[in-house]
């Protein structure tokens, strides 16, 4: 029923004009110029990845916690673990990996996350 009575609505809007995220400066040399159209169809493989660094563990998940309700309500268990909430730029192996160089991107998991 929405579509019906706006149908055709959407054309008649003006376009919002957006200012560039970067200013283009006249002393810049025009590489190349690619048509929009053909940017879409533009694609890349991604290079081997591998893992310099493999810390910490992973436990078993609980899947009863999937099925909790309020009328089938589960009990946090309590544990004695060690959280670190350190930012990438933070975490001591990270800045280790980058001291020496081993790599050119580096995050954590609740970076990837």
């Amino acid at each position: 029923k929405w579509q019906r009575k706006n149908a055709g609505r959407r054309d008649r809007l003006p376009l919002k004009q957006r200012d560039p995220s970067v200013e283009v400066k006249p002393t810049w040399n025009v590489v190349e110029e690619i048509e929009f159209s053909r940017l879409n169809k533009l694609a890349t493989e991604p290079g081997n990845a591998e893992d310099l660094v493999q810390c910490g563990a992973v436990e078993a998940y609980d899947k009863t916690y999937d099925k909790v309700t309020s009328k089938a309500p589960r009990s946090l268990v309590s544990t004695r673990r060690e959280f670190h909430n350190e930012s990438a730029i933070d975490d001591p192996i990270n800045r280790k990996l980058v001291s020496q160089k081993t790599g050119n991107v580096y995050t954590t998991d609740k970076i990837l996350a």
